[in-house]
This record gives C-alpha cells, structure tokens and sequence, in this order.
C-alpha cells in the first residue's frame, strides 16, 4: 500500500515540515536508518523520517520495531 503524504502532518501550518520533504537531507551511519539533519522539531520533519525508516526496512520490520 503506498504512503499517502497529504494528511496534516504535511498540510497543516502547525505541523509541517519547514521546507519541502524533497529538499531535507537525511544521512546514515553506520548501517543505522537515515536520519534527518538540521532537525527545526516539527511532527511534518519526523514523519518524513519516519517514512523513509520505513521504506529503507520494510513495513513489517518498522512496525515490529514500533510495538516494542
């Protein structure tokens, strides 16, 4: 099932990302999923990361992660 990314989290000027999720660098170390620089603390910024955590590892694997 694909992401959808328009929802409030991206949409809402409370909550989304301060640039375009297109624009944000993310960098992994070490094997460990990406992780976004510059965080500026908005729930838009983490929900792209999370996204991408979740397309680097699978859905199954992020959820059993999640659940811990």
């Amino acid at each position: 099932m694909p992401i959808k990314k328009e929802n409030i989290l991206t949409k809402s000027k409370d909550f989304k990302a301060p640039i375009n999720p297109d624009a944000m660098h993310f960098i992994n170390v070490g094997g460990a999923p990406h992780y976004l620089m510059g965080f500026k603390g908005t729930a838009g910024e983490r929900f792209e990361e999370n996204t991408r955590i979740m397309k680097m590892i699978g859905k199954d694997a992020y959820r059993e992660e999640v659940v811990k």
